[in-house]
């Protein structure tokens, strides 16, 4: 309901699952051990590197309740979100209090899916993020830029490496071509996303639990067109949108999302320079910010808006638009 709500703006997802939803998180306060939801099950399931199950659960207690005081929110219970957003904030409290372990920066298992999940639901205080980010970064570099995440660690990798600030790494783990990865799978022949990074081992899974077509790992679409072209709701239903390209991957990209206002798109190249286009749908409302100082043909109601440091961004109505780099 939440992803749905977040690209189509509509509400009436939520209004008809809010009580389900309220009941699973009723569910998890009620089941936990000194406040913190641990049940082990599948965890971050056909990782290359395990990670310890309890965390997981109770990341995504904060998160089920982070979330539905959003959606509390968002269809007028604003009494039942303020009490979510503080029960939220006392289960990262919690959790980071229980798991982090200050002398390696690191939470329990150390590894990629382990450090990531409390990362990017945002769980981590602000004063830990950097040497978590860190410790995430140099385990990547220690597999040879490689990830080892299952289902869920794969969802967030890519896009929390783009805000992080890990261009060049996400790049690299884009753009690989052997085990793990999906370059490897498409290097094997592959057409479709596989159930496991290496399910062409048929001796390993003969007989067993083996899929040639799940959907799972290609999560790293979300990537492909929020961070790679860079078009992202900032709005629910993308009443306003974020262009924000990164470029660390490749030297053109382009695409389109059919949104409930109409066509948005964008591509880039970087071929002699840096330059993109955009379409901005009719009743909506955008802010570009491009990798490096920018001009482009504005309309009277634009406007372009300079930084201490010289970057670009551009506060923009409905229309197509065209950047390109600025002379040096």
């Amino acid at each position: 309901p939440w992803d749905i709500y977040t690209y189509y703006g509509d509400t009436r997802i939520i209004e008809t699952n809010y009580d389900a939803m309220a009941d699973w998180v009723a569910y998890m306060r009620e089941n936990a051990k000194d406040g913190l939801y641990g049940y082990e099950c599948f965890g971050d399931w056909v990782a290359v590197e395990s990670s310890p199950k309890k965390p997981i659960a109770g990341a995504y207690q904060f998160l089920s309740t982070k979330r539905l005081a959003a959606m509390a929110r968002a269809i007028g219970k604003a009494g039942e979100a303020d009490a979510l957003e503080r029960e939220a904030a006392e289960i990262a409290a919690r959790f980071h209090q229980r798991y982090f372990d200050d002398a390696s920066n690191q939470y329990p298992g150390g590894t990629q899916t382990a450090n990531l999940v409390p990362l990017w639901f945002g769980i981590t205080p602000e004063e830990k993020r950097a040497a978590v980010i860190d410790n995430l970064a140099r385990n990547i570099a220690a597999h040879d830029y490689h990830l080892t995440t299952g289902f869920i660690g794969t969802a967030y990798l890519m896009p929390g490496l783009s805000t992080f600030g890990l261009d060049e790494i996400a790049g690299r783990l884009a753009t690989a071509r052997t085990y793990p990865s999906w370059g490897y799978m498409a290097e094997q022949g592959a057409t479709t996303i596989w159930e496991q990074w290496d399910s062409n081992d048929f001796e390993k899974y003969c007989g067993g639990m083996n899929s040639f077509n799940h959907f799972t790992f290609g999560a790293v679409g979300q990537w492909y067109y929020e961070y790679l072209t860079g078009i992202r709701p900032l709005a629910p239903g993308f009443k306003r949108i974020l262009f924000e390209p990164h470029l660390e991957a490749a030297q053109w990209a382009k695409a389109s999302f059919a949104s409930m206002h109409g066509t948005i798109a964008c591509s880039w190249k970087k071929e002699a320079g840096f330059a993109m286009d955009i379409k901005v749908p009719a009743n909506t409302t955008a802010l570009v910010k491009t990798p490096m100082p920018c001009d482009a043909s504005l309309g009277p109601q634009d406007r372009r808006i300079v930084d201490a440091d010289g970057n670009t961004s551009f506060e923009i109505g409905a229309g197509t638009y065209s950047f390109h780099e600025s002379p040096q």
